[in-house]
């Protein structure tokens, strides 16, 4: 049987204190404080334990340290596998297809856990007590796997949202500039329900209802982007705190202008582009940093716009659960919600846009 990357580098450090206990140089204590260290690091753990740095640095193992260290949550999915299949309870089958580590890797770090002499489960819950899930870089690929999001959007909030991209876009900013982007931020709530099924283990289901909408008036913006203003933002932050204390930033939007609805769908313009990503991330770390009340954004609506009567087949692009597309004052619009997962990127794997329009104006035209 091949030997894979993860078992060859763990096992360098392995028979290494093997090699030392036999020998005498390692006591029964020290050998086992060295495996549960290690079983720390191939669970996640965002920093290695000092005893497995030093005795890896006496020993001139720096580098496969180093190596394991770097590769695990990213190359090798160990991390996600283990969360998944201890705390998730994902049946072994799926865990080995899903994050492609094989059969013996978990058998060789049930081998760690045996000399450490650990509960892999009680370890689990501890990691997720002392380090919040934004410090854990996989662990928002669990998320992704194993979580839903229903996003429900309020009346108040849709209509808010909608005044301000049709302003933008019907109004001309300048001469040269026929119509601008806007960017606002949501405030709502979100709460979960949580089921296990045989096979696919425990998921989550997340509801995040979007109560409110407001658009930033100090952003600066273009045809083509949009820069929020952190001023603004601030200052929405303390006043929401005292007008609305029950609801946080639950997330944010923008609009994606275009001349026509040809446009619109030749260039898929209900997406979320590389830039909106990197904008987002940014928003929610500092949100999620906040001294006085930390926000949890969830959600991240990309709202395009284009002049087009309603026509028959023009949806047979959008298939998707997350995408809504309407007609509306002599324009095409679609709104599209993606998820933000804890590491602040964004998804829409399992998301469902809901709304109350849905049987009203908000039909596929």
């Amino acid at each position: 049987m091949s030997v894979t990357f993860l078992q060859r580098n763990v096992q360098r450090i392995t028979d290494r204190i093997e090699r030392l206990f036999l020998s005498g140089r390692l006591n029964q204590k020290q050998r086992q404080n060295l495996f549960r260290a290690l079983f720390y690091v191939l669970m996640g753990e965002p920093l290695i334990p000092d005893n497995l740095i030093e005795f890896c640095t006496r020993e001139k193992l720096e580098p496969t340290l180093k190596r394991l260290f770097e590769s695990l949550g990213t190359s090798c999915k160990l991390p996600q596998a283990l969360h998944s299949r201890i705390l998730k309870l994902v049946s072994l089958k799926r865990v080995q297809e899903t994050w492609g580590v094989t059969k013996s890797d978990l058998a060789f770090v049930q081998k760690i856990v045996k000399e450490a002499d650990l509960n892999p489960q009680d370890e689990h819950h501890l990691l997720h007590r002392y380090y919040e899930s934004k410090d854990l870089d996989w662990f928002a690929e669990v998320e992704n796997e194993q979580d839903e999001v229903d996003v429900i959007i309020s009346v108040q909030a849709l209509e808010e949202m909608l005044l301000g991209v049709f302003e933008t876009y019907k109004v001309p900013k300048s001469k040269k500039e026929p119509f601008s982007e806007v960017f606002g931020l949501c405030l709502g709530m979100a709460s979960r329900n949580r089921v296990t099924k045989k096979g696919t283990g425990q998921k989550t289901k997340w509801f995040v209802y979007v109560e409110k909408a407001a658009p930033q008036i100090r952003a600066k913006s273009d045809a083509s982007s949009v820069i929020p203003n952190a001023k603004s933002i601030s200052a929405l932050v303390e006043t929401s705190q005292s007008l609305f204390p029950q609801l946080e930033i639950i997330g944010d939007y923008h609009s994606h202008p275009y001349h026509n609805a040809a446009q619109i769908r030749r260039y898929r313009g209900w997406q979320a582009s590389t830039q909106d990503a990197s904008d987002i991330a940014v928003l929610y770390r500092e949100l999620r940093g906040l001294k006085a009340r930390k926000h949890r954004m969830r959600v991240s609506f990309v709202i395009a716009i284009g002049k087009g009567k309603a026509t028959k087949g023009s949806n047979q692009q959008i298939k998707s659960t997350n995408v809504v597309r309407f007609n509306m004052a002599g324009c095409h619009v679609y709104i599209t919600a993606y998820r933000i997962l804890s590491n602040g990127s964004m998804s829409e794997k399992g998301v469902v846009l809901q709304s109350p329009y849905r049987e009203t104006f908000l039909k596929v035209a």
